[in-house]
């Protein structure tokens, strides 16, 4: 093979992935880079939204942090000043793996690329395929042909996926563009730019490349956005006769694997001497260590109390809100299993958990839209503005008794997911019970 046809792939990668396909690709005459993900996505601008709808309207559901962080990481990688000079780069994922020789490939990219300098993407793959497909064997399947454009269904294979493109290096600053200004994930971002014509991508007629099963290594992260959230822990204790709680919840969170978290507790139902003299004392080293907040309130309901919590405190900073039950034990890791669940979701959905085997009481986590919709029902219960209907007065005591309601309300129309599913399988991989 001549030097000058020996494609370089360059793939992101995350901590804890494996380059999949690295024997197919030395095989058939590839050499390849990994490029490290980032978590950083201060660069995404969002600007392309809203006129998105006819094309996407079901778009929210996918604007999760694994696809914003995606987004931003193959801007660096099309983007790093290294890979400049060269138009055959094949950008991708670590788990994009050939079935075609590399000069083969590349004398069918070199042809078209002097016949359609217009286009600004070949894409290696038809569809989405997670088992080796055929080598191809006819002149046919070299081909690549435009993306028709046209409104997609959500999970159509022929849009699925951005493991393997070549995007000559004229055109990467466009591409880029398209990554920052759509609020999609990177392939329905691609498509939405050819159906509004700012984009021509052609697409293979055979699978070049496909998708081999990721290795899942002992220390495997979720992909691109298992990142450290800054997490709200609020327990309200309402009785003298929770205090315990208070102080076996707080050692319990102590000993958290999980540490960018801080606990703010409202306590009502005692004296202030009591407060002073026996529960400060008590929980003072999690004071001392800026670990937990906690302050004394008159005596309120149920709704009152949570929204105590943070009342008056500064909480700009953090981006989930876990409401605890002081009367539950939770796991050691729980605080890991929440952010890992909220990495994989809509970017502003909120959770939720019922404790097993009673499925009585229910722990939510909040993104702050939901949380600060709670506040503001608590400060004024006929309506939120724009959300919830106004209450009958009524019907406004149960909400304030049972904020479990109001907060089913509010996380059902803004999203949510339920972990509850997603604990068990954690419990049967770790042997362990989990609440």
């Amino acid at each position: 093979m001549n030097k000058n046809t020996k494609l370089h792939c360059v793939f992101l990668i995350t901590r804890g992935e494996i380059v999949e396909g690295s024997q197919e690709l030395n095989r058939l005459g590839y050499d390849v880079e990994t490029y490290p993900t980032t978590q950083d996505i201060s660069c995404l601008r969002d600007t392309v939204d809203t006129e998105l709808s006819s094309i996407f309207p079901w778009k929210y559901d996918l604007d999760t942090p694994y696809a914003r962080s995606l987004r931003s990481s193959f801007v660096r990688m099309i983007l790093d000043p290294r890979f400049a000079d060269d138009d055959f780069i094949i950008f991708g994922e670590s788990d994009a793996t050939p079935v075609t020789e590399a000069e083969k490939l590349y004398n069918s990219l070199a042809w078209h690329m002097s016949c359609y300098p217009e286009t600004d993407i070949f894409r290696l793959f038809h569809d989405k395929q997670v088992t080796c497909p055929a080598e191809p064997s006819k002149p046919e399947a070299y081909q690549f042909t435009p993306l028709p454009p046209g409104t997609r269904s959500k999970l159509n294979t022929s849009v699925w996926g951005t493991h393997a493109l070549v995007i000559p290096s004229a055109k990467r600053r466009k591409i880029a563009d398209i990554f920052l200004n759509y609020r999609l994930p990177t392939d329905n971002a691609l498509e939405a730019a050819c159906y509004r014509k700012e984009l021509i991508m052609r697409i293979a007629g055979h699978n070049h490349f496909y998708q081999k099963p990721r290795t899942f290594l002992y220390d495997k992260t979720v992909s691109y956005a298992c990142r450290e959230r800054k997490i709200a822990l609020c327990l309200a204790i309402t009785r003298k006769e929770q205090i315990e709680n208070l102080y076996r919840q707080i050692e319990s969170f102590m000993h958290q694997s999980y540490r960018s978290f801080h606990i703010f507790v409202a306590v009502s139902g005692i004296t202030e001497e009591y407060f002073h003299r026996y529960v400060i004392p008590h929980v003072f080293h999690g004071i001392n260590e800026e670990l937990l907040t906690l302050r004394l309130f008159p005596d309120s309901n149920q709704a009152t109390a949570f929204a105590n919590t943070v009342r008056n405190m500064d909480i700009s900073g953090y981006e989930l809100f876990v409401r605890l039950n002081p009367s539950e034990n939770y796991h050691i890791d729980i605080l890991s299993f929440i952010n890992a669940f909220h990495t994989g979701m809509p970017q502003f959905y909120s959770s939720y958990f019922e404790q097993r085997p009673s499925h009585q009481s229910i722990t939510f986590t909040l993104q702050p839209r939901a949380m600060g919709a709670f506040m503001d029902f608590e400060r004024n219960p006929e309506s939120i503005p724009g959300l919830i209907p106004a209450i009958p007065p009524e019907q406004q005591n149960q909400y304030k008794n049972t904020p479990e309601l109001l907060l089913d309300n509010i996380t059902s129309r803004l999203g949510r997911r339920n972990m509850t599913s997603y604990l068990e399988k954690l419990s049967q991989q770790i042997k362990c019970v989990l609440p």
